[in-house]
């Protein structure tokens, strides 16, 4: 990934954290990390250490047959996580609410593109999440592997 969309990523992150600054979330951090399976990707992290909850951003660029990949994790104190769109599959929520969190169906340059798609995830967690992202509620969801099991 060159500098520049780094930076790009580096903004949109912030910006989306920010709405979580003012309820509780602090200690922001994004570096760029590698693994065999998916090479390159970034990821950002924040924290809400009173109600022990995470936040992860992973982004993943497109590239040869690879598609450009965003989620939203939330974990708990214990480790337990899910994705915002594991969970909404799993809630049974419409695919047009899903569909609105995959970067590849969003047009325009890259800051554009994550802008409208980390506005989307807010959008969700206000609408499903917030139980769970701001205060004390967990739920176990089952993740649906699909072809890769």
């Amino acid at each position: 990934m060159n500098e520049q969309d780094r930076a790009t990523l580096s903004k949109e992150f912030k910006k989306f954290f920010s709405y979580f600054e003012g309820r509780g979330y602090s200690g922001y951090h994004h570096e760029s990390k590698e693994m065999d399976l998916i090479g390159e990707y970034e990821e950002a992290v924040f924290y809400n250490s009173g109600k022990g909850r995470k936040l992860t951003l992973t982004y993943i660029e497109s590239k040869e047959n690879k598609a450009e990949v965003l989620s939203v994790y939330i974990e708990n104190e214990v480790g337990d996580s899910f994705s915002i769109v594991e969970y909404l599959k799993a809630k049974s929520i419409p695919n047009e609410r899903i569909n609105a969190l995959v970067i590849g169906n969003h047009l325009g340059d890259l800051s554009g593109r994550l802008s409208e798609c980390l506005q989307m995830n807010i959008g969700v967690i206000d609408d499903y999440l917030k139980g769970i992202v701001f205060d004390q509620e967990w739920e176990a969801i089952s993740v649906d592997w699909g072809d890769y099991k």
